[in-house]
């Protein structure tokens, strides 16, 4: 009997399945004196579905325009939503759904 094998086993089975996630970053770039500058990201959440991560995309950048002061629409600062339009949003949405509902069930 191998490893990890139960009496009376019969079937192993080892799968691969695509995972399909949604990162929220948030990259920035500065100016520094004397001609210094620099620019980083860092992450801001994992997600299963595109609407959740563009909600969380979009809170942020209207937190960040209300921190830096900067009007609504100021080129300097970009959401989620000027990158990619809402019939984007959905079929990514949809196409998580279909993945998930061809997932095979749990066979206990």
């Amino acid at each position: 009997m191998f490893r990890g094998a139960k009496a009376g086993t019969e079937r192993v089975e080892f799968q691969v399945r695509k995972v399909t996630r949604y990162l929220v970053t948030e990259w920035h770039s500065y100016d520094g004196e004397e001609g210094g500058g620099g620019a980083g990201s860092h992450g801001h959440g994992e997600f299963d579905g595109a609407s959740a991560a563009f909600k969380v995309a979009s809170a942020l950048a209207d937190v960040k325009h209300k921190e830096l002061g900067w009007e609504e629409g100021d080129p300097r600062i970009q959401g989620p939503d000027d990158g990619l339009v809402v019939e984007e949003r959905k079929f990514y949405d949809d196409l998580h759904a279909k993945q998930r509902s061809e997932m095979p069930q749990d066979r206990a």
